[in-house]
């Protein structure tokens, strides 16, 4: 498995396409409207599962972040394991989902 880090400041040169699972965390303070702005970015180059990562989730939060093609948001200090078995479902729908394609269906 391969890992890549990127600030958010580099958005335009993210390649969003290569990835089949994209984290994104909102530092403490940022504004929203950053946040949402990858998201779209995300959204529009890729098919691969969008996560947030937070450090307070709030509904406000949770509404936008979903509307603008998240597929997940979790607050950042929950436990690894949740986050990881959280993680490989939405890859294993993923996948089954890219099978079924290729199958016609």
């Amino acid at each position: 498995m391969a890992l890549d880090v990127y600030a958010l400041n580099c958005l335009s040169r993210i390649p969003f396409w290569r990835y089949d699972l994209i984290v994104l965390e909102a530092a403490p303070g940022a504004q929203l409207v950053g946040l949402i702005k990858a998201i779209k970015r995300a959204r529009f180059l890729s098919g691969a599962p969008i996560i947030v990562l937070a450090p307070k989730v709030e509904q406000d939060m949770v509404v936008a972040t979903l509307r603008a093609g998240a597929d997940a948001i979790s607050p950042i200090e929950t436990s690894k394991w949740v986050l990881l078995a959280h993680w490989d479902a939405l890859l294993r729908r993923r996948e089954a989902s890219q099978a079924a394609q290729l199958r016609g269906m």
